[in-house]
């Protein structure tokens, strides 16, 4: 573990925002000067990328990351501005980096130290190929309350190597981008979650809440002012195809997470067979399901894949051709590994994807939700490869992928936020591959 988390705010920040109160501003105007984050990013095994906001300084202000390996040594000064029109967020890419190695960082503005002390490191993945065991969260439907922020404590205490929310993370419904902004920032502030992501990387896609507005889809009014709080608001970029679109990948060791888009393209364009991805994301997805050679390979929505009430009209079962032709790609081009992992429910679930035609094994879903505490019973639905089923809140997923044993192992473990292990679940990597 990298420690507990101490929060450097001068009180230089304090007085400021006294001296504005003073002076007449609002509550909420002063409470949008204050930072957020730090916030770690993506991360490969030679760079990472760091995010934060800083107090605001007139229309702009200089900053600096500063970044040192375990021996204090200083590897380098990385400058730049924190800019009004970017709501004073700032992103660092870091490179030079070492694998499997873990750093120190320091947050400078001016001639303060905004961020600092023991509780800012991380640590760099291992080189792709090389055999290991890595840990990652998922969890969607967060409010910022006590019951989710204790969620965020155990993916902390459980030592995972990165987090990644799949929608309504937060809840904002509105593409105003005051409102916008305002939300990432109250929910990045979550003592929980600020915690674990200044020392392990987050990575995010949204589902309909965080989008805009409930079962939103690609004609949304205003999707361009949510597009633009998410990317200032993440740490992983590129998002999307860097002008549409909020989709991406990461690679963590033996296991790459393609983090899927299914609400700017949904019902927008005219081809049917991309009604849900868009043909900018579908082409993207599939070259980078035959490029990738990890071990395991999760495809990750806000949007459930398996069948679902007939009231809900946001799932990929309401886009079964474009599913299933997923399906058949991989399929047809023996692309091993394929895990699948969704949110969204309001339940916690795994299912069994009768894929054996189509794909050649059986694609396992674990569906992870939600992080607060209201559950919708309704959604216990009857499917065929269900596996298990929780009614339960204050919850999140950990995948843990073990390539060190002769087989290799993906085990899927519900968690909730005092630590315990509601069900595990076990899926060997070589079941999953063509058995013809």
């Amino acid at each position: 573990m990298m420690g507990n988390s101490v929060n450097f705010l001068l009180p230089a920040v304090w007085l400021v925002c006294v001296i504005f109160c003073a002076a007449g501003r609002s509550a909420a105007e002063v409470e949008d000067d204050r930072p957020a984050g730090p916030m770690i990013g993506r991360l490969t095994p030679y760079s990472a990328v760091i995010w934060a906001r800083l107090p605001s300084g007139g229309t702009e202000s200089n900053c600096r990351l500063l970044v040192e390996d375990k021996k204090d040594r200083t590897l380098s000064r990385w400058n730049t501005v924190s800019l009004a029109e970017r709501d004073w967020c700032v992103t660092w890419e870091v490179r030079g980096l070492r694998p499997g190695t873990e750093y120190a960082y320091r947050i400078r503005q001016g001639g303060d130290l905004v961020y600092g002390g023991e509780a800012l490191r991380f640590k760099t993945p291992v080189a792709d190929g090389v055999d290991t065991v890595v840990k990652i969260g998922f969890g969607s439907c967060s409010e910022m309350d006590a019951g989710s922020s204790a969620v965020f404590d155990q993916v902390l205490k459980s030592e995972c190597d990165a987090m990644v929310l799949l929608g309504d993370t937060p809840y904002i419904d509105s593409t105003e981008l005051a409102v916008q902004r305002r939300k990432h920032r109250e929910f990045l502030r979550m003592r929980g979650l600020r915690e674990l992501a200044r020392c392990h990387p987050v990575y995010a896609t949204w589902d309909d809440h965080d989008y805009g507005s409930s079962n939103a889809d690609g004609r949304l009014h205003g999707k361009e002012s949510s597009r633009k709080a998410f990317t200032e608001y993440r740490a992983h970029p590129p998002y999307g195809d860097n002008v549409s679109g909020v989709y991406s990948s990461f690679r963590h060791g033996p296991v790459e997470v393609f983090l899927l888009d299914t609400r700017y393209f949904a019902n927008f364009e005219a081809d049917p067979q991309h009604s849900l991805l868009g043909t900018a994301q579908w082409r993207w997805l599939t070259q980078s399901l035959l490029a990738s050679t990890a071990s395991v390979k999760v495809l990750a929505s806000g949007t459930v894949w398996h069948d679902v009430p007939e009231e809900k009209p946001d799932c990929w079962a309401r886009h079964g051709s474009e599913r299933d032709a997923l399906f058949r790609f991989i399929g047809e081009n023996s692309i091993a590994g394929v895990v699948l992992v969704s949110g969204d429910l309001h339940q916690s679930r795994v299912v069994e994807h009768q894929t054996i035609p189509a794909v050649g094994y059986s694609i396992v879903e674990f569906v992870s939700s939600p992080i607060h505490t209201h559950t919708e019973q309704k959604a216990n639905t009857p499917h065929p490869g269900l596996r298990k089923h929780l009614n339960v809140g204050n919850v999140y997923l950990q995948l843990e992928i073990d390539t060190q044993t002769d087989s290799g192992t993906v085990v899927g473990r519900f968690i909730d936020n005092i630590g315990k292990i509601l069900h595990e679940e076990t899926v060997p990597i070589p079941l999953l591959q063509r058995g013809d």
